[in-house]
């Protein structure tokens, strides 16, 4: 693969990942409790904690939460979401 191609297929994927976060804020702007965001390998329930943070927990036992205000990291290997109302 050239370098011209890598960089477009990252630029490819971050606007993918940028447009499914901003999906997801529009689901907490409208009223969502929750949005699961899934990849390949796993789940991630994300709530919003507040008007600029989220909890963010995987589909697993134990559901280990994190607090944080940016859904970046997350949504890297993000193909599709779902929101509960």
């Amino acid at each position: 693969m050239h370098y011209n191609d890598y960089v477009r297929a990252i630029i490819s994927a971050m606007a993918k990942s940028l447009n499914l976060i901003e999906e997801t804020l529009e689901h907490f702007r409208e009223g969502a409790r929750c949005v699961r965001a899934h990849t390949n390998d796993t789940t991630y329930i994300i709530t919003q904690a507040d008007k600029d943070n989220f909890w963010v927990a995987t589909e697993e036992p134990g559901f280990k939460k994190t607090k944080t205000n940016s859904l970046l990291a997350y949504f890297t290997h993000v193909f599709g979401i779902e929101a509960t109302y």
